[in-house]
Order: structure tokens, then sequence, then C-alpha cells
């Protein structure tokens, strides 16, 4: 394939991080992203300065340091000097596209991640941008996601060999893009992805927001809602273990290895809060824990205890859901844990639910390309088609074991709790 045969362009990309950039187009300094927790103080900030009413009835969620409202007060009030010079925050994949275009754009599904979104007027909050004290003509007009909003440069003809002029879409966020990819366009579907984060991806046509906001919910990018259950660290788990704990053991070990561990670990429970956890706590401040560890435990349960714990993160993020009336008919199960057997087994066995893994990866690229294809073409994307690759489905043999062990795991946050704050508390003031 040349340049030429290029017909257009789409993006997708990690949602929630800021990009400020200065009206010459200088990038003012790095990016701040989803996963950067330096934000304590601005997420309580927010807390304190609007009425729980705003966040229930139209921001549709909970403030966390993973959004991007806190981050922008960080950079107001840690580098002014910076922030009075900035003339548009940009999330990443609309830096990108910036470079390609020279358009200083955003989308739903992005803005609606921000924290800064009313979803009710699907338009920037006023309310809360006057609140915080930040300037409205800083942020990005809003288009749809499958909308042309530009053409590729002549620069970017030099670079890639794809002609000038070549129409680019807004995109999406990676979330609502992988479930593009996934072809989840309709409520009696939902997307579990587990990467680094674990993700929850349940439509609705109209717009339902947790009284609780133990879920996010969020626009698609196909001008419908989705609720969203968000694991702060999911795959991120198995890596830091394997990574720092156990180097020498390879995920092909994992997968190859047919007697790993019991189901339960041994004894073994994890609580994957290596990051804070978002559904259901919005908590920054909680910290992971392993409990029930002897003097027989092994490396192996210990792993095992990783992909149970997060696999009832995920069982504990559904059962909120489905209670805001949401019942998919289908789950689908995309991400890196698509290509671990013993784990997309484990989860299916926890969840007691199918799981339909679809052909192909790189999905919130594929969902891009959709979207791509919907905006300048036209082309239905019912009509589109994938071919099924696998359904997992649950062993009845751990059901009852599965189910004891998800109550206690869901006391472990609350029993933790007080000794985490603490244990933040004395770590903070020492820096």
């Amino acid at each position: 394939m040349s340049g030429k045969d290029i017909k257009g362009i789409g993006f997708s990309g990690q949602m929630h991080g800021m990009v400020p950039i200065a009206k010459d187009g200088k990038v003012l300094r790095n990016a701040i992203i989803w996963a950067d927790q330096r934000t304590f103080k601005e997420v309580d900030y927010i807390k304190s300065a609007l009425p729980l009413s705003v966040f229930k009835e139209k921001l549709g969620n909970f403030p966390n340091s993973g959004f991007t409202a806190p981050k922008i007060l960080w950079y107001k009030k840690s580098e002014p000097h910076l922030y009075e010079r900035t003339y548009k925050f940009l999330f990443p994949k609309d830096f990108l596209r910036y470079k390609i275009t020279g358009g200083m754009n955003t989308e739903y599904s992005d803005a609606s991640a921000s924290l800064l979104f009313d979803l009710t007027k699907k338009d920037w909050s006023h309310e809360m941008l006057n609140i915080l004290d930040i300037d409205i003509e800083k942020l990005p007009s809003i288009s749809n996601s499958f909308e042309v909003i530009g053409e590729t440069s002549k620069e970017f003809e030099h670079l890639s060999g794809i002609p000038k002029k070549t129409p680019v879409i807004a995109g999406g966020g990676d979330q609502p893009c992988t479930a593009i990819g996934n072809l989840i366009t309709k409520k009696d579907q939902a997307l579990i992805t587990v990467g680094t984060g674990g993700q929850l991806f349940f439509p609705t046509e109209s717009l339902k927001i947790d009284p609780q906001l133990r879920v996010h919910t969020l626009l698609h990018a196909i001008d419908i809602y989705y609720v969203l259950g968000a694991i702060q660290s999911a795959g991120a788990s198995l890596k830091w273990w394997m990574d720092n704990i156990t180097s020498e053991v390879s995920y092909k070990d994992i997968d190859n290895t047919e007697d790993f561990s019991k189901p339960g670990a041994n004894g073994i429970l994890f609580a994957p809060y290596l990051f804070g956890e978002r559904t259901p706590y919005m908590d920054d401040k909680i910290r992971g824990t392993f409990i029930g560890i002897s003097y027989v435990n092994k490396r192996e349960d210990f792993i095992r205890s990783i992909m149970e714990g997060v696999s009832f993160a995920i069982r504990h993020a559904k059962e909120i859901i489905l209670k805001l009336g949401i019942t998919p008919k289908k789950y689908y199960l995309a991400g890196g844990i698509t290509k671990n057997k013993l784990w997309t087994q484990i989860l299916s066995d926890i969840l007691n639910e199918e799981l339909y893994i679809l052909e192909g990866e790189e999905k919130a690229a594929y969902g891009a390309a959709l979207l791509a294809l919907f905006g300048i073409e036209g082309k239905d994307l019912d009509n589109v088609k994938l071919k099924m690759k696998s359904i997992v489905k649950p062993s009845q043999k751990n059901r009852i074991l599965y189910d004891e062990l998800f109550l206690v795991y869901k006391d472990i946050y609350k029993s933790q709790k007080e000794l985490n704050y603490r244990l933040f508390s004395i770590l903070n003031k020492i820096g």
C-alpha cells in the first residue's frame, strides 16, 4: 500500500491527558497523562468547591486524579507562567492530529472525560469552569468523532507519503474506539478490556448516572452514551509483579502451566489498588494489598491471586453497572488479556459469563479507521463484520468458591482504608 491509497485518517489515543500548547504551536511542558497521581490536593479542592448534585446531575463523574480538570488546576497553581502562555489544552490524540492538520480541536468522547463537560448540554461546563477559574478560551472546540475537521498538510506529505489534503476526522478516545473496533455500538452489548488498566464499557441510549458516582458516564464516539467501570491497575498489576518480583518467569510459562495454582490461589486474595482505584471507590489514596499469605504459598499463588483479584474488581464494577438497569446480552473481551488463556478462563469463571473474543488486534486503531470510513464515505458501521476468534465459557466447578471469595474481596477496601490513609499521610509528610 502506498500513501496514495489512503483515503482518510482517524485518530484514537489515551484519555484524560493534558498537553498545553502556546499560540505558536510550541508544547509548553511534558504531557500529564491519565495515570499521573500528583493532583491529590486539586481533587480534594474540586470535591469541596462544588455541590454533589453538580457531579450527579451534570458532570456524571466524581473527581479523580485521572481526569483532566485537576491536572489543569495543578498546572495553573504550580506553573502559572506557563498557564498564562497556554493558548489551548489538547488531549494526547488531538495534539498528534494538530501536528498533521494544524487544527486545535477535540471531540465529544475525550471532552466528556475531562470533568469539565456538561453531559446534559453536551458542551463545556461554564459552571465548572467559572468555579475553577479556568479560561474557556483555552479549551478546544468540540466536534463529532466521525466529523472531518481537517486535511493533511504539505509537510506531512513529505514525512509520510500521504498526499496533502487527505481528509482527517476528529477520532475518539481509546475506550470508545476500542468499542467501535469490536463493533460495540448497541445497548445490548458490553466490552471488557484488560490492558494496563481494566474497563467495562456498557453503551446506553439514554443518560444514566450512578447516584453514588461509583462508575463513569461519558459520550461514545457515535452520539450515544456509555457507562464505564474503570480499574486503574489491571494488566499493570501483573506486569509490576512479573517485572520486579519474579522476572525469571515468562508470560508463556504462566499460560502453559496446566496445574498453575489452585482456584483461590491457596488462600491469597489481592486488591489491585497500585494506582489507587476508580470503580467503585474513586479513591486516589488507597493502595494494593495481599491478604491471606502463609508459609505454604509459592510464587505461582501470588501470580494467580493477581489475576483473580483483578477479575474480582471487574466483577464488582459489573455488579454496580447492572444495578443501573443496563443488561447486555453479550460480553466481548479485548486487550492483552486475550493472549493469556489462563487469565481469560479465570475472568469468565469469576464473572460467570461467556466471553466473546473477535479476530484482530489493536482494536482502538481499527475503531478509529472505522470512524474515518463512516465519516468520510458514509459507510454504515452495522454492515461491518468480524470473525469470532474464540468463546470462553465459564466452568461451574468453582462457582461457589469464587462467589464466597468475592464477598471477602469486597470487604478488603473498608478493612484496609484507615491503615492505608494513615500510611499515606506519613509518607506524604516526608515526600
